[in-house]
């Protein structure tokens, strides 16, 4: 019970200071339940922040649970992103969803996992307004 406050505790803090400071970040609502690290969050609303420190993502939605992610290498833009777009690229395989990639505008993508699995991508776009 300690372990699991004081987990919640860091992510809440890494959100917190990540969020005061400005840190990159995407809100989504996503349809479907999903694996990031090893946990399945459930459908919901969520907000992804980039720890550009620590190299990780947190991802938090409220009453739904959260978990943190390392990145696994940074991906040139190029063609996926524009002043205006974002999206969350989620990896199925079978009936399971796992958080696979993470594009912001005017940043370089995030890879967060990769599977030699037959997959498809679920891609959800994430409205920016152009910021």
């Amino acid at each position: 019970m300690r372990t699991r406050f004081l987990a919640l505790a860091g992510v809440f803090v890494l959100l917190t200071s990540a969020l005061t400071y400005g840190a990159p970040s995407l809100k989504a609502d996503i349809p479907f339940p999903f694996a990031v690290s090893g946990k399945v969050l459930p459908a919901g609303n969520y907000t992804f922040v980039v720890d550009n420190n620590s190299r990780t993502i947190a991802v938090t939605g409220t009453g739904q649970g959260s978990a943190v992610e390392m990145v696994l290498n940074r991906l040139a833009a190029g063609i996926h992103t524009t002043s205006s777009d974002a999206h969350i690229i989620f990896d199925r395989v079978g009936d399971n969803y796992f958080l696979s990639e993470m594009w912001i505008p005017g940043l370089d993508g995030f890879e967060l996992r990769t599977t030699k699995e037959g997959h498809q991508h679920q891609i959800i776009d994430v409205p920016t307004g152009g910021k």
